[in-house]
Formats: structure tokens, sequence, C-alpha cells
């Protein structure tokens, strides 16, 4: 067995970050628990959480915990860091206050 058998990509990791979010309400971790918990790298761990936030299905607080967006266990107040982000869509001129 090489090590590329064994080397699961951000990609796979993502989508089992995923499936334990869904099967796990108010599942709550930093970045060194996600590590652990999916037993990969910083860096890996790192692309595949960044990816899920970037993708709005994770939110990340300002004290680092990633939670999933929308979770009804989180009672967390949205603010600016954990926000989901809207993606703007062309030709859509941007608002102002």
């Amino acid at each position: 067995m090489n090590i590329a058998t064994i080397r699961r990509s951000a990609e796979e990791i993502a989508d089992q970050i995923r499936g334990e979010y869904l099967e796990m309400p108010g599942l709550r971790l930093t970045l060194a628990q996600a590590q652990r918990m999916w037993a990969v790298d910083a860096g890996t761990c790192q692309q595949s959480l960044r990816s899920l936030t970037e993708q709005g299905f994770l939110v990340r607080g300002d004290d680092g915990i990633y939670a999933r967006a929308g979770d009804p266990t989180d009672r967390r107040p949205i603010t600016r860091t954990n926000r989901p982000r809207a993606t703007p869509q062309r030709g859509t001129p941007a608002r102002t206050r």
C-alpha cells in the first residue's frame, strides 16, 4: 500500500465533514479538534473547512469554532465573521447604505 492510497483529498474530507455535521446537530469544532476528529493534517483540514464556509454550509465564529450554518441548536448571535457569505450575481449593482 502506498501513501497515495492513504491520502484523502480536501474534497473527500469536506464530504465527510459535511456528513458529520448533518448527522450531529450542534457539532462545534475548532480547527485543531477537526484535525483530530478526521485524522488529517492542518492544511487539508483548513482547506476543507474554508471550502465549506465559502459554500455557506459552515460558519466560523470569532472564537474560531466552526458550526453548521442555520443549525437550530446554534444560539450564537450572527456576527460579521460567522455570517454566511452571499455571492453577488453578475450584473447586479452592489448595495450601499
